[in-house]
């Protein structure tokens, strides 16, 4: 985020003298504006997987910790520029997914002995994840030069995060024993309202259709499963630009 807001922040400084050069040489285009972008979210993180059940008068415990990478990001937007002066408003899309697979140590407890749990180690195998996010945002362009403009955006961002995660029930010992015979694979889903915050350089290679750059921070936190998620992160890229 603090990279954005750098960015964001010698965009500013420049804007001045580059913002009056490209006022001069008029603008081109107000109206209706579409990016398509492929992006890289570049955050990863780790994301506990815990869970307790009760047995043989005692109480079970499994744990595990799967990791969230980062990977490729489809992002779509559409906004109307010129609301006022060079001020604009869009909306956007983008879609996120990863699947990791992720090692679970449960603590049994023994039928016969009691506070002597027996350890076992399962893998659950590859589980998914997935964030599709809404972003609103109010840009603000600057016309640097014929041809290249530079903007910057901000708003709110919801995000609804789905993932696969891992619980263990009495049902999955095998009766009479401390043996687990397999673990249970469910799903689960929560939205979230975070933020966005970028910086876009855009080049029209005609009136009509340019080529741009992205760098973008948006974030949320979710809960699943009683575990917090924290979604979105850095996103880098490029793309097509489309004017009307």
């Amino acid at each position: 985020m603090r990279i954005v807001v750098l960015a964001a922040a010698l965009v500013c400084a420049a804007a001045g003298p580059a913002g009056a050069q490209g006022q001069a040489q008029g603008r081109w285009y107000e109206g209706v504006f579409v990016n398509v972008n492929g992006l890289a979210q570049t955050s990863s993180r780790d994301v506990p997987v815990r869970g307790s059940f009760a047995l043989y008068d005692e109480v079970a415990t499994f744990e595990g910790r799967r990791e969230i990478g980062g990977g490729g990001v489809f992002d779509i937007s559409a906004g109307l520029r010129d609301v006022w002066r060079d001020l604009a408003v869009s909306i956007g899309y983008s879609r996120f997914g990863d699947s990791s697979g992720v090692d679970i140590t449960a603590l049994v407890p023994d039928r016969l002995v009691p506070n002597s749990p027996h350890q076992q180690v399962l893998t659950a195998g590859q589980l998914d994840h997935t964030e599709n996010a809404v972003h609103l945002s109010v840009v603000w362009f600057w016309p640097f030069i014929e041809k290249v403009d530079v903007a910057v955006s901000g708003g709110p961002s919801i995000f609804n995060v789905s993932q696969d995660t891992v619980t263990i029930t009495e049902a999955n010992v095998e009766s009479g024993t401390s043996t687990l015979t397999g673990i249970n694979r469910t799903g689960g889903s929560d939205t979230a309202v975070g933020f966005n915050l970028g910086v876009d350089v855009t080049y029209m290679v005609t009136r009509r259709i340019g080529a741009g750059a992205l760098l973008r921070y948006a974030a949320a936190s979710g809960e699943i499963a009683g575990v917090s998620v924290d979604v979105g992160g850095l996103q880098v890229g490029a793309g097509v630009r489309v004017r009307f």
